[in-house]
């Protein structure tokens, strides 16, 4: 009889440990259309991104005012085509002048490539403050 009794104690206990554990079961609601809130307002619409080609003009501003007076040109006819960041090989910040010798080392800087008239005009530098234009003789002196 001890025995019966505890299968029946424990058949018990583990329906009431079963039935805490599981979710309750509710009525599922019915769907109904909510009358617009006239008071509600919508939340504010982000701001646009920012146009990538005017950053990436205002970035190269130095370079594109220094081909400007190069070539003549009003600065709004030059295009700036790419800005890079670059790990050059050597010190020559890939603008190597023929008949130099340059430190062996990756050097970390950036190349900014406008074009102009159908021609590309590449700038090197260290940084977009410290941009040259890098002619087919290295570097090519600034204006005076």
């Amino acid at each position: 009889m001890s025995k019966l009794r505890s299968t029946i104690w424990l058949a018990a206990a583990g329906t009431l440990l079963i039935s805490a554990c599981s979710a309750p079961v509710a009525p599922s609601p019915t769907a109904t259309a909510a009358a617009p809130d006239s008071a509600f307002q919508s939340p504010a619409q982000p701001e646009p991104a920012p146009d990538t080609a005017t950053n990436e003009r205002a970035l190269a501003q130095p370079a594109i005012d220094d081909l400007a007076g190069r070539l003549g040109a009003a600065p709004e006819s030059i295009a700036v085509v790419e800005i890079n960041e670059v790990d050059w090989p050597d010190a020559s910040l890939g603008c190597p002048a023929p008949g130099m010798g340059y430190a062996q080392v990756i050097t970390p800087g950036v190349q900014v490539i406008l074009e102009s008239g159908g021609q590309t005009y590449e700038y090197h530098g260290k940084s977009l403050d410290d941009l040259f234009l890098c002619g087919v003789d290295g570097p090519v002196p600034p204006l005076e």
